[in-house]
């Protein structure tokens, strides 16, 4: 076996690409393969089922002088087939932080019970949350 190379490192499979070439290059001799393909992650877009901009009204909620902030509260409706791991992104937001004109980002990820599964912040990379079939 003297080494086979594909011509992308990283294979990513758009949806609405249905198939993805790969061509694989032996730089020695002619090799036999038998390719074997593992998916290792899912993408699925998600649009929300409700949308509300919400002002907050506590003191901690006032930004000098007197100005309010306000919260968007989206909600999703998602079926999960089986257990698995998912992490919540939402790109425009992603890794934006203190050069945000946002005053935070926080997500809360309730179940169908209303019962709180998982959150997290501006990173979604740090923030993978398991979740039962459902």
């Amino acid at each position: 076996f003297h080494g086979i190379f594909p011509s992308h490192k990283e294979i990513l499979i758009h949806g609405g690409d249905g198939l993805k070439r790969v061509d694989l290059q032996s730089s020695i001799s002619h090799e036999e393969i038998h390719p074997e393909i593992k998916l290792k992650s899912s993408v699925q877009v998600l649009r929300p089922t409700e949308s509300r901009v919400v002002t907050l009204g506590a003191c901690r909620d006032i930004i000098p002088p007197n100005r309010p902030t306000f919260e968007l509260q989206l909600q999703y409706a998602i079926n999960i087939p089986k257990a698995t791991e998912i992490t919540l992104n939402l790109p425009m937001l992603s890794e934006a932080l203190y050069e945000s004109e946002l005053e935070s980002q926080l997500w809360l990820l309730f179940d169908s019970n209303k019962r709180l599964v998982g959150s997290g912040d501006a990173y979604p990379s740090r923030w993978a949350v398991k979740v039962e079939k459902g």
